[in-house]
C-alpha cells in the first residue's frame, strides 16, 4: 500500500508526462526501420475505427520518426491494404508492404520483415499497440548511450502497459525480465515500476531525467535493436505454439547465449499503450488519456479500449481462454526444457499450482478464468504431456504437490 502512494505521487511529477522532453533537443541522425506483423488488425472499411490505422497514425506522429515501415501482412483478409496505402499517400516515410499468401505466424513474419529492413537498427512492436510521442526516440538514445557503456548492448526493452498510460504496480527489479534457469522461474512485468527507483531514481540522463536501463534476459516484443547481432543469434522463424507464447524468451535466451546483452528502461516517457485488441477485459483506462492532445485525432484511448474490447479470436493472436492457458504452460515448458529439465519440471509445478489448485489471478492476468478445477485440471496434464511427454508427466506425479487422478 505504502508503494502504491508512493508510485501515484511519482507519476503526478512532469518528469514522467509523455510531453517532458518537448524542450529539449534531438539531433539524432540514425537511421532506423520499424517492422510490424499484421493479422486481421484492419476489419472496418472505415480506416479510423482499425487497430493497425491506430498503430501507423501514432508512428507518423513520433518525435523522432523511423527513415522506413515494414508491414508484413500475414494472411490478413481485410482491409490491411487500404490503411497501407492510405500512409502510403502521406508520403514522409517509405513504406514497404509484404503479403504472406497464407497465415505463417509471427515468428516467420517477423523475420520475412528483418530480413527486408535497409537499417541496422530495428524497431519493433505489435499491431494493436499506440506509442507514446518519445517512444523510438527513447529507445535510439538509452541504447546509444548503453552501447558507448558495454559494446555487446544489443536490444533496448521498451515499458508496455496493457490499456493503461502508466505503470500499475511496483516489483523488485529482479523480478522484471528475469529468467532463473536453475529453478524455472519466469517473469516478464513490463508494465511494472521497479521498487528501487521510487525513493531513489537513478538516471541515465539528468537533464533530461531518463531512467537507467537495467540488464535483462526474458522480452515481450516492444524493442529497438540491432538487426546485425539479431541476426547472428539467429531468431527462430518457427516456436510451434499455437499463439507463440514463449517466443520472446526463447529470442532473449539466444541473445544472452551468443554473449550479448539485453536492456530494459522502466521509464514511463517512452511506453507503449496496448490495446489487447479483440480481448474482453479489463475496459478501464489507468493512467491519463494523452491521446487527446498528442496523438489520436477524434479518438482517444478509452474510446480505443471500448472498441477493442469486442471479443474476437479472429485477429492477433487471440485464443480461446483453454488455448490460451496451454499455450503459457508448453510455451515455457519448450524453452526450459532443451536447457534444463529441472527447471522446466520446476515451471510445470509452479504452473500446477497456480492454475490448477488455485486459479491464481495473477497467473490468468486478463484472461477470464476457467472455472471448473477439473477442466484446469486436464487442461494442465494435456499441456505438459505434450510438450515433454507422458514419462516426465508421471515423474512430475512423485511430488507431494501434483496429486493428478
Amino acid at each position: 500500500m505504502k508503494n502504491d502512494r508512493l508510485l501515484k505521487k511519482l507519476f503526478n511529477q512532469e518528469i514522467y508526462s509523455t510531453g517532458y522532453l518537448a524542450s529539449f533537443p534531438q539531433n539524432d541522425s540514425a537511421k532506423i526501420t520499424s517492422i510490424v506483423a499484421t493479422h486481421n488488425r484492419s476489419p472496418y472499411k472505415n480506416l479510423e475505427r482499425n487497430p493497425l490505422f491506430w498503430y501507423l497514425k501514432s508512428l507518423f506522429n513520433q518525435r523522432y520518426k523511423p527513415s522506413e515501415i515494414i508491414i508484413v501482412n500475414d494472411g490478413s483478409e481485410d482491409y490491411t491494404k487500404l490503411v497501407v496505402d492510405y500512409f502510403r499517400k502521406i508520403g514522409s516515410i517509405e513504406i514497404a508492404y509484404i503479403k504472406n499468401r497464407i497465415k505463417k505466424g509471427h515468428p516467420k513474419s517477423f523475420s520475412i520483415g528483418l530480413s527486408a529492413a535497409k537499417y541496422d537498427l530495428v524497431y519493433c512492436t505489435d499491431d494493436d499497440s499506440i506509442l507514446s510521442p518519445y517512444t523510438i526516440w527513447g529507445g535510439l538514445f538509452c541504447l546509444t548511450k548503453m552501447r558507448t557503456k558495454n559494446p555487446n548492448a544489443a536490444l533496448m526493452l521498451l515499458p508496455r502497459y496493457t490499456r493503461s498510460t502508466i505503470p500499475k504496480r511496483t516489483v523488485p527489479k529482479n523480478e522484471i525480465g528475469n529468467i532463473n534457469l536453475s529453478k524455472g522461474i519466469i517473469t516478464s512485468n513490463f508494465d511494472t515500476f521497479p521498487e528501487e527507483y521510487l525513493k531513489n531514481p537513478v538516471f541515465l540522463d539528468k537533464d533530461r531525467k531518463i531512467l537507467t536501463p537495467f540488464k535483462i534476459k526474458n522480452l515481450c516484443f516492444h524493442f529497438l535493436a540491432r538487426k546485425k547481432l539479431l541476426k547472428k543469434v539467429v531468431v527462430p522463424e518457427k516456436f510451434g505454439i499455437l499463439n507463440d507464447y514463449g517466443w520472446e524468451t526463447e529470442l532473449g535466451l539466444r541473445i544472452s547465449e551468443g554473449g550479448y546483452d539485453s536492456y530494459y528502461v522502466p521509464d514511463p516517457k517512452f511506453h507503449e499503450f496496448h490495446e489487447r485488441y479483440g480481448s474482453l477485459k479489463p475496459k478501464v483506462l489507468s493512467g491519463e488519456d494523452w491521446s487527446k492532445r498528442e496523438l489520436i485525432d477524434g479518438i482517444s484511448l478509452t474510446k480505443i479500449i471500448s472498441e477493442s474490447s469486442r471479443k474476437n479470436l479472429n485477429t492477433g493472436s487471440r485464443l480461446k481462454k483453454e488455448d490460451w492457458y496451454s499455450s503459457k504452460i508448453r510455451g515455457f515448458l519448450r524453452v526450459l526444457y532443451k536447457r534444463n529439465k529441472r527447471a522446466a519440471r520446476g515451471w510445470a509445478i509452479f504452473t500446477y499450482k497456480q492454475f490448477v489448485l488455485e486459479n491464481n489471478k495473477e497467473f490468468r492476468a486478463d484472461v477470464l478464468s476457467v472455472r471448473k478445477r477439473v477442466k484446469r485440471e486436464k487442461i494442465w496434464e494435456e499441456s505438459v504431456k505434450n510438450e515433454i511427454g507422458e514419462k516426465e508427466l508421471s515423474a512430475l506425479k512423485l511430488h507431494p504437490e501434483i496429486k493428478l487422478k
